[in-house]
């Protein structure tokens, strides 16, 4: 079993398989445990010595609404990841 298999994220949240990746960030198929839904949970791993705003993005997508856009609805942030 991969480590991130069955994996909950902010007690929210339960990570089922990866549908993608690349640069510094994994996107995950995952469930949410309250409501039974399924999302797509991208998690970014944040590098200290680089000089990016990892939220500016995330954030200003999450007030956006459009079809063509993610619709963003949780940022939950953790020592070393984000995950959105």
């Amino acid at each position: 079993m991969s480590e991130y298999k069955g994996k909950i994220i902010d007690g929210r949240y339960k990570l089922i398989e990866i549908l993608g990746k690349g640069g510094m960030s994994v996107v995950y198929k995952a469930v949410s445990i309250n409501f039974e839904k399924n999302w797509a949970v991208k998690e970014i791993t944040l590098n200290k010595n680089a000089d990016i705003d990892f939220l500016a993005e995330p954030n200003i997508l999450k007030n956006l609404d459009h079809p063509a856009l993610p619709r963003i609805v949780d940022i939950i942030n953790e020592e070393e990841k984000i995950y959105i």
